[in-house]
């Protein structure tokens, strides 16, 4: 039987075969615009291949993901700080299922970072994901796994900007701006310097925050 990693690679390499060179990652703008941040990937530029090579670019990729997650930043889900953290957000269900409660942008950031750690695309897409990202995928007729393989494509820049943030949210490094439902929050000044990406934006959904777009 093949493992859950296995499984999401020979999904890929399927879908990349239906859309031959070009993968795009389409997330919903604030306000909603549609946006397209480095969205627009060529196909050998992203190292696509066959799903063995994948594979095992794939080990590579993952290797040293415990130093981006640990040490100064690291933010812990259910830990006792800091405080806005310090309820429970991981609710397991009665019929074995998880659900992840982010009613703070933090609780946003750190569950998505566990998730990525964790190469748990279902649950990202399942409950981190703003509903607006999702029907902009289906509504130009895209495969919402494909998120999923631009999450694996940028793992260690996205972790990187969501380790920073979570690391500096009352640091003048960080901006936040909200409009309405929708809050963008950025990295300014040296804490930037050397990063792909330095933009996360959310919306709220009945009281929880979900991830809209990362640029």
């Amino acid at each position: 039987m093949d493992r859950p990693i296995d499984q999401h690679h020979h999904a890929r390499a399927a879908r990349q075969q239906r859309r031959p060179g070009v993968r795009r990652c389409l997330l919903l703008g604030r306000h909603g615009v549609p946006a397209i941040a480095v969205l627009m990937i060529v196909g050998h530029l992203c190292g696509c291949g066959s799903p063995e090579k994948e594979s095992d670019g794939r080990k590579n990729q993952v290797s040293g993901l415990e130093r981006l997650l640990s040490g100064e930043g690291q933010v812990s889900v259910n830990g006792s700080q800091p405080a806005s953290m310090a309820i429970e957000t991981v609710v397991e269900n009665p019929d074995g299922s998880t659900t992840l409660l982010t009613p703070t942008p933090a609780h946003v950031i750190a569950h998505t970072r566990k998730c990525l750690y964790d190469l748990n695309y279902d649950l990202l897409l399942e409950q981190l994901i703003a509903q607006e990202t999702k029907k902009t995928y289906t509504d130009r007729g895209l495969d919402l796994q494909e998120c999923a393989d631009w999450f694996s494509d940028n793992l260690r820049d996205v972790l990187l900007v969501l380790n920073r943030m979570s690391g500096g949210m009352s640091s003048p490094n960080v901006v936040s701006k909200q409009s309405g439902k929708y809050l963008e929050m950025r990295i300014y000044g040296r804490a930037a310097e050397g990063m792909r990406f330095t933009t996360v934006e959310m919306t709220q959904e009945m009281g929880q925050f979900k991830l809209l777009l990362i640029h």
